[in-house]
């Protein structure tokens, strides 16, 4: 799988019939996952802070236009942030040639996010206005956010992300990667997850249980096709301990529309 940055949920059970509560662990990659074509996801950003050792991926995000970035509320509850557009290599600045790192200037949580795994984490999304706009090329390009009118239910989309490679061991990706996995409907994503609202939610599934996201994708894009159209349909938000035996949950961008049109000064997904 892909080791995206999720925020996984302890789980006491995986079993299908007992969703358990979750509760945020957040990390930074993908599962089983096979290495993504360079610029292959050309909307991926790294989002990254400034620790100790300087800076360093924390979660993915989404270029969803050249001055505003999509990401999840999680990622971001504080100041000091920045990204990278167009690379492959994580925390590398030129292991592409086609790099551009950009500062956040403002961070804008929704209002109404809620850091509470048991009500599955709603509203789990947030705007980043970046101080200088990504000069768009065919290695760093916005992507649309779905319009709403398909929930992608039994449709194979694709996550992606430098999280974590192998399920529980907390080794993270070194290039991005991508899995192709099936979309569920949102009842069933709520026979796993009982807190899961599809309104708000969008489910990926693996019943293999051999990809899926994982600590370090969170933040990081669902790629789904509309219209012969590539959109992000979701944004990575949460899921379970280990990564694998539990579907990943995503947040449904389509049902934030509106939301992210007003906050952006009419510029996404208006």
């Amino acid at each position: 799988m892909i080791a995206f940055i999720l925020a996984f949920v302890a789980a006491a059970s995986a079993a299908p019939s007992a969703p358990v509560p979750a509760f945020y662990s957040p990390g930074p990659f993908i599962v089983n996952g096979e290495v993504a074509t360079p610029h292959e996801f050309p909307h991926q950003l790294s989002l990254q802070a400034e620790g100790l050792f300087g800076w360093g991926h924390i979660c993915g995000a989404v270029l969803t236009d050249a001055t505003w970035v999509t990401t999840a509320a999680h990622c971001v509850n504080a100041d000091g942030y920045r990204v990278i557009a167009g690379g492959q290599v994580r925390n590398s600045v030129d292991g592409t040639g086609n790099e551009q790192v950009v500062n956040v200037a403002q961070v804008i949580q929704h209002e109404d996010f809620d850091q509470d795994g048991s009500v599955g984490f709603p509203n789990d999304i947030a705007l980043l206005r970046l101080e200088s706009p990504i000069t768009l090329t065919a290695q760093r390009a916005t992507i649309p956010v779905a319009s709403g009118s398909t929930d992608f239910a039994n449709q194979n989309c694709i996550i992606s992300g430098w999280g974590d490679t192998t399920p529980g061991d907390g080794v993270p990706a070194t290039e991005l990667r991508k899995a192709t996995l099936p979309i569920l409907s949102g009842d069933d994503c709520q026979d796993y997850w009982l807190q899961s609202d599809p309104n708000m939610h969008i489910c990926i599934y693996d019943q293999s249980d051999n990809q899926g996201s994982c600590q370090g994708d969170s933040g990081g894009p669902m790629t789904c096709r509309e219209g012969g159209n590539n959109v992000v349909a979701g944004v990575t938000s949460w899921g379970v301990v280990g990564c694998l035996g539990q579907p990943s949950v995503y947040v449904r961008t389509s049902n934030y529309r509106q939301w992210l049109c007003s906050n952006s000064g009419n510029t996404v997904a208006c």
